[in-house]
């Protein structure tokens, strides 16, 4: 019998995704005026694009896991957006507090630290939850 994924599950991924999609559009759409509010680094008119691409995209399957019910059609996804969370916040750590890389007196820094933390525990939890049931 398959593994539905919850109601609780589906509502977070949603979520992930509506915040991946509204800031993959603003930098996307506007690099250079929103890029330098939105992001804890300087990206540059084609960083701030491509990682809108990036952004649009992971909504994008954030969209395609929370229509699905059951867990074995999504599971395939979930191993390499945990790493590259971990990995993000891996090179966001040796960069933290450094010139126009996290610095400390930006708002932008804590925020980032705090979705991408957030979103790899949860995606952890998630993971363990739905492939430890027999």
């Amino acid at each position: 019998m398959p593994k539905e994924i919850s109601r609780n599950v589906t509502g977070l991924i949603l979520l992930i995704g509506i915040l991946n999609l509204v800031e993959g559009i603003l930098l996307y759409a506007f690099p250079d005026a929103l890029g330098p509010l939105i992001w804890p680094t300087r990206l540059g008119t084609y960083g701030a694009r491509f990682y809108g691409a990036v952004f649009i995209a992971i909504a994008l399957t954030a969209g395609l896991i929370a229509r699905a019910r059951a867990w074995e059609r999504v599971r395939i996804l979930f191993p390499p957006a945990m790493l590259f969370t971990a990995l993000a916040l891996i090179a966001a750590i040796f960069l933290f507090d450094t010139p126009n890389t996290f610095e400390a007196t930006r708002l932008t820094t804590w925020i980032f630290f705090a979705v991408y933390g957030g979103a790899l525990i949860g995606a952890v939890a998630v993971y363990w939850k739905y492939e430890s049931k027999n």
